[in-house]
């Protein structure tokens, strides 16, 4: 997905219940390689970041029976798989594809060889924890901070007013972000701060100090899943995408370098 953030473009893209624009590190510039594609073909129940680029929405399939969804359908309407719907333009563009159980079972085996060794995992962003550490110009981590209260960036884990989030993480407009108290002295800061995180990628303002041992030090923990542009009213401008600052690299041993971008704390945006 990443890739597809170039200076040039495919003439047609099609995004199958995904939301780049918001959730890659690289989302601003897939935000502007959608905007300069000829024909953008959505498949999501929701308008969101991404899909608001499109020229045609399909809406995607519910985790419901077929006949189900026949019965609640409008009397008379074609009822498609979103695979099939796929297969219908590729064929009418004259375009091979693969049989369903086919494409399923491809599909399966690339999910599989991405699954990852999370103790290795682990080890690797402490060895790049540690290899930043001491930066005079980044002298801090920003972690990312996954809540199952609120979502990965996808769908912000609706019903977004029913989740058992802490009342404070959205204050005032800013977000909560947590800090290691010993760090939090180190830079004379205390619970309800307002900051910024500067990185070599820009400036994330609107954040507020939350302290919290469960963090290590040199760290600061940006929750993800906020800073929508185009996901209902109830989480557009709520918050910041730590991910518009976030390092976008992966480094040899194919370890994702969000998980260790090196910050410091300013005052404001420059």
């Amino acid at each position: 997905i990443d890739g597809f953030a170039s200076p040039e473009p495919p003439p047609l893209a099609f995004i199958y219940e995904a939301n780049p624009v918001h959730r890659s590190v690289n989302g601003a510039d897939i935000a502007k390689a959608l905007s300069r594609t000829q024909t953008v073909i959505a498949f999501s129940p929701f308008i969101d970041d991404t899909n608001r680029f499109a020229d045609f929405i399909v809406p995607a399939g519910f985790p419901v029976p077929a006949s189900e969804m026949m019965r609640l359908s409008p009397s008379g309407a074609d009822i498609k798989d979103p695979c099939d719907v796929l297969r219908s333009i590729f064929t009418a563009a004259g375009v091979s594809v693969p049989a369903s159980s086919a494409s399923r079972k491809e599909t399966l085996t690339a999910l599989r060889s991405v699954s990852a060794d999370i103790a290795s995992f682990t080890a690797d962003v402490e060895r790049i924890r540690t290899m930043h550490s001491g930066s005079a110009k980044f002298p801090l981590m920003m972690i990312p901070a996954e809540l199952p209260s609120v979502g990965d960036g996808s769908l912000l884990a609706y019903p977004y007013a029913n989740k058992n989030h802490p009342e404070f993480l959205l204050e005032k407009e800013e977000l909560s972000v947590w800090i290691n108290p010993q760090t939090a002295a180190k830079y004379r800061l205390s619970a309800g701060d307002s900051i910024a995180l500067k990185s070599e990628r820009g400036v994330l303002d609107g954040l507020r100090v939350r302290l919290s041992n469960l963090y290590p030090t040199e760290c600061v923990a940006v929750p993800v899943g906020f800073g929508h542009n185009g996901l209902s009213r109830y989480a557009d401008g709520r918050g910041v995408n730590m991910k518009r600052i976030a390092e976008a690299a992966v480094d040899s041993s194919g370890c994702a370098l969000i998980y260790a971008t090196p910050v410091r704390i300013v005052e404001e945006s420059p």
